[in-house]
Order: C-alpha cells, then sequence, then structure tokens
C-alpha cells in the first residue's frame, strides 16, 4: 500500500524468491528429496538395537529427521500461503503434489524407524534412553514406541502413506481448490460485484444488515447447489481414514486424533464440559445483541454484526497501530513481537479476488 508503513501484502520473496516459479525453492526440494533418499537406505541396513552403545547411530537418526521434518515444514507453509494468495497458481499445485510425494516417504520411513525400534529389549531401551545421547529424547522416543504399537506391517503402512498423497490429502486440496473457484454475486455499494468466497465471508461484519443478509443468502445459495460434491470429499476423507483406523484396529476413533495432541479423553471431555458450563454468559450476550437489532433470536447474519452503527472509517495503518496500541497494554511481549509481525511482511490482509476464504497461521522453522 504506497504511502504507509505497513503493507497489507504478505512479503514471502524473504523465504523464497519469485513464488512458484522460485529457483531456489526448486533447489530446496530437490535437497528434501537426497536428505529422504538418505534416510531411506540408512533404515535399510538398520537392525533392531541389541547394545548400549547403538544409542549414537539412534541419535544420528533422530537428528536427520528432525532435519528433513524442519525443511519439510518450510516447504509445506510456503507451498499453502501461495495456494493461500492466489487459489489459481496451478504452478503451486504441482510444488504441492512433489511436497506431498516427499512427506509420504519421510513417514514411511519414519514409522519404520519406530517399528525398529519398538522390537527392542525394554531393559536395554530404559538403559538407551538414560544416556546422554539420547536423554534429551527421551519424550519423543517414548512416544515413537507407544505409536509403533498400532502400526500396521512396513508394506501396508507404506501403501497408507502413498494413497494418502492421492487419496486423503488429495480429497483436501480439492476441497480447498472447489472454494477457491466458487464466485458469489452481491449486490454492495449501489451496484453488483462478483466476489471470492473469502470476500463475500468478509461481508458478515459489514455495518449495513441488508448487505449481510443478502451476502448470507447468496452464500447459503452456493452451499446448497455444492452439497452433494461437498458431502462427497467429506465423506472421502473421513471414510479414508476410518478404514486405516480399521486395519489398525482401533476401536475409538479419538485414539489417534488424541495420541497426535498428545491429550487424554479425559482431558478433552473436561474442556467440553466446562464449555458447557460456562456457555451462559455467551448466550445472554448473543440474546442481548438480537435485541439490539430488533430481533427476538439472533440471526446467523447478524452474529458478526458491529453493535452499533458509524459511518467512521479506519484504513489499514490506523487499525495496525489500533491493534499494537490494545496488545501493549497486556505486555511488551506480544506487542513487540506483532509489530515485528506487521514490519516484516508475515500478514496478508489485502481484499481482492482469488483468495483462500479461510485464515491459518503457518510455521517456517527454518527462518525463525
Amino acid at each position: 500500500m504506497k504511502g504507509t508503513k505497513y503493507s497489507q501484502v504478505w512479503n514471502l520473496d524473504n523465504l523464497f524468491p519469485d513464488g512458484s516459479i522460485s529457483f531456489q525453492f526448486q533447489e530446496h526440494i530437490k535437497y528434501l528429496e537426497t536428505k529422504v533418499c538418505n534416510l531411506e537406505k540408512e533404515l535399510s541396513h538398520l537392525n533392531t538395537p541389541k547394545e548400549i552403545n547403538e544409542s549414537f547411530k539412534v541419535a544420528e537418526l533422530i537428528d536427520s529427521i528432525g532435519h528433513i521434518r524442519t525443511n519439510l515444514s518450510q516447504s509445506n507453509s510456503y507451498i499453502t500461503c501461495l495456494l493461500a494468495q492466489n487459489t489459481k497458481d496451478q504452478t503451486a499445485s504441482i510444488l504441492r503434489g512433489k511436497t506431498s510425494a516427499i512427506n509420504a516417504r519421510f513417514e514411511t520411513a519414519l514409522k519404520k524407524l519406530q517399528k525398529t525400534l519398538v522390537k527392542t529389549d525394554h531393559q536395554l531401551w530404559e538403559d538407551m534412553l538414560d544416556t546422554e545421547v539420547l536423554s534429551s529424547y527421551k519424550f519423543i522416543l517414548s512416544e515413537w514406541r507407544k505409536k509403533a504399537a498400532l502400526l500396521l506391517t512396513d508394506d501396508e503402512e507404506s501403501l497408507v502413506s502413498d494413497l494418502m498423497v492421492d487419496g486423503y490429502h488429495a480429497w483436501g486440496q480439492f476441497y480447498h481448490s472447489l472454494m477457491g473457484s466458487l464466485k458469489v454475486s452481491v449486490q454492495i455499494d449501489g451496484g453488483k460485484k462478483e466476489l471470492s468466497i473469502g470476500q463475500a465471508i468478509n461481508l458478515r461484519s459489514h455495518p449495513a444488515e441488508e448487505v449481510r443478509k443478502k451476502s448470507y443468502n447468496t452464500l447459503e445459495k452456493i452451499w446448497k447447489e455444492n452439497e452433494e460434491q461437498f458431502a462427497k470429499i467429506l465423506n472421502h476423507i473421513a471414510g479414508f481414514r476410518l478404514q486405516v483406523y480399521k486395519k489398525r484396529r482401533l476401536e475409538n476413533i479419538l485414539e489417534e486424533p488424541l495420541m497426535e495432541n498428545r491429550l487424554k479423553e479425559e482431558t478433552l471431555n473436561a474442556m467440553w464440559t466446562a464449555v458447557s458450563k460456562n456457555k451462559q454468559p455467551f448466550t445472554k450476550y448473543l440474546n442481548q445483541k438480537a435485541k439490539m437489532n430488533g430481533d427476538t433470536k439472533m440471526k446467523s447474519y447478524n452474529f458478526w454484526a458491529p453493535l452499533r452503527k458509524s459511518n467512521q472509517k479506519i484504513n489499514y495503518e490506523e487499525a495496525v497501530h489500533f491493534i499494537l496500541e490494545q496488545f501493549s497494554k497486556f505486555g511488551t511481549d506480544i506487542e513487540s513481537f506483532s509489530r515485528h509481525a506487521f514490519s516484516n511482511g508475515w500478514i496478508e490482509a489485502e481484499d481482492r479476488p482469488n483468495k483462500s476464504a479461510a485464515a491459518f497461521c503457518a510455521s517456517f522453522p527454518k527462518s525463525g
């Protein structure tokens, strides 16, 4: 945004210059392929540990896996951002396919290591975890050993990882692609405008109720017209995972998600119980807000409506300063971190077509 301190468009060139045609990113993918290939070769000669001095080899493998995972996370986040800023970027979609294939190979290799380690004699395993080279990895290694007990054979797990690329993950990517291709025609500011799904969703906080209502009804119509496609996509995503659970003999569909999120079912239930017990203030607030809009019950298109009418216009720079001012009241850490994010092009806020419909955060572990 010309003449302002803060840009509404993020700066992905700080990560890899030239977007989806970046030569540096292509080299990064080649580097990842080489690293995963080397890991596969190392694991092909790995046997179940029999002596405590094999702790050094396990530590080397953990470091290698950590390095690959960091670089994969960097790649996946970068491609996610490319597709979020332009859902029609076909080159980025091709890159997504390449990194998904590399990720599948990596996951297969990781599971192979986990299955090898789980066969280690229990006493030897405990002794290895107490060694200097592995003591700092005790938590993750214990977690790996627990996960390995749920795994199928190496060939079956390899097949699951491969099928995820064109099955589970592909259906998810198709869902986002379909969302990005849909357009919404809304009457606004005296004329009809064709908006992306994300732009139409942003109208939920428009000061004019009529605009909010028309946008909401139009979106509902689009969901209705495409409900069969969305249902099939979601059913295939869920169906794939349920079939994997079935093969792994997991009777509780929460078992793997809870393990992946390092959460006990009792904790999850306690969280939902707390929500149920304390939802009254939110219900009271929404009922009061409905009354302020002249309604007896909260209408969906008024959920995000402003509490009062105002002709005030706040530009992006003013909004940034307002946010930083409010954050500073909670402490310097959150204020300085937010200022750093705004100043270094971490935020994509521009209102334009062909952007992803959903907000998200992406981690770039190599960039800090």
